[in-house]
């Protein structure tokens, strides 16, 4: 008898889509922040730190984060973290990337 686990990555075998997802640009991808339930809370993933601190964030997801409880999930945080170990101190751009990371991340309340 087969276990659940083994029945479910038997339907979702990665080896079946040979080819990854096409881009499609962020106008593309439908989000309705009407459709999250009312009164939930909100976790990120770490693209949305990452549009927040370009000031790429659509008005509508910036509405949305207002009015919601932010939960902040620790790898989401880690991959963002792990970033200013990668940059590369004599890189002269590096002060100008750093600064809005640790003030973003100093400003979460664990």
């Amino acid at each position: 008898m087969k276990s659940e686990v083994q029945s479910i990555i038997a339907r979702n075998d990665p080896g079946r889509w040979p080819r990854p997802l096409a881009h499609r640009p962020k106008a593309d991808l439908p989000f309705d922040p009407l459709q999250v339930p009312a009164g939930l809370s909100l976790l990120f993933d770490a693209t949305v730190y990452i549009d927040q601190l370009k000031g790429e964030l659509p008005t509508s997801i910036v509405n949305l984060m207002a009015s919601r409880t932010i939960l902040h999930g620790a790898p989401a945080l880690a991959e963002i973290a792990v970033t200013i170990g990668a940059l590369d101190p004599a890189d002269r751009r590096t002060q100008a990337t750093l600064i809005p990371i640790v003030e973003m991340l100093t400003r979460i309340n664990p």
